[in-house]
């Protein structure tokens, strides 16, 4: 008789999903507590102490892990966003609700003081600034934005409503829900053609 193999998840989609609920587990609670315990972490993600290891030696290896993790999802966000479709006003704003639903990752990215000079991060904020810079161009070529304001200065203005509008949602300021449309008509109204 031969054995089954259909007998359930395969061993490495379970362990892809224990290590996807430590890293969710572990950005919730670093975002909200940069010093948190790796105890902490694993209680959050609902693993022991062990299992946790197994997936991340040690704190250097989760938060480097935590990085490329929140690397990939900005960059899933660009590529969602579509910024070359459509309008720049309808681009921005389909890219600050992207934005907003990775703040958590910002926050953590920010607040963890291992990560400050990390070259790897500076790139892809390089990056990322120069690809919002050239839609607001892109917007302000059409008229929709204003030329009064230097490009630079509001595509680092969006980095900073994305961060300001996760640090309301953590104080109890700002449901999570008013985050991005309150992003999106503060840099609206701030940037608009008409005066």
């Amino acid at each position: 008789m031969a054995a089954r193999t259909d007998s359930g998840p395969s061993r490495s989609s379970t362990g892809e999903r224990t290590r996807r609920a430590i890293l969710d587990a572990a950005i919730a609670t670093l975002s909200r507590d940069a010093g948190a315990s790796l105890g902490a972490v694993a209680r959050a993600a609902g693993v022991g102490r062990t299992t946790l290891h197994r997936y991340f030696p040690d704190r250097a290896a989760l938060i480097r892990a935590l990085a490329d993790d929140a690397s990939l999802a900005t960059q899933a966000a660009f590529v969602a966003s579509a910024l070359d479709g459509g309008s720049a006003t309808d681009a921005l704003t389909r890219l600050v609700h992207e934005l907003i639903a990775l703040g958590d990752r910002f926050v953590f990215l920010l607040r963890e003081p291992t990560l400050a000079n990390d070259p790897d991060i500076a790139a892809g904020e390089r990056e990322a600034t120069e690809t919002i810079r050239r839609v607001i161009t892109r917007g302000q070529a059409s008229g929709e934005f204003t030329s009064k304001l230097p490009a630079a200065w509001i595509a680092e203005a969006i980095g900073a409503l994305v961060y300001g509008g996760w640090l309301a949602v953590e104080s109890g300021a700002v449901p999570r829900a008013y985050v991005a449309p309150l992003a999106i008509r503060t840099l609206l109204h701030g940037i608009a053609a008409r005066e």
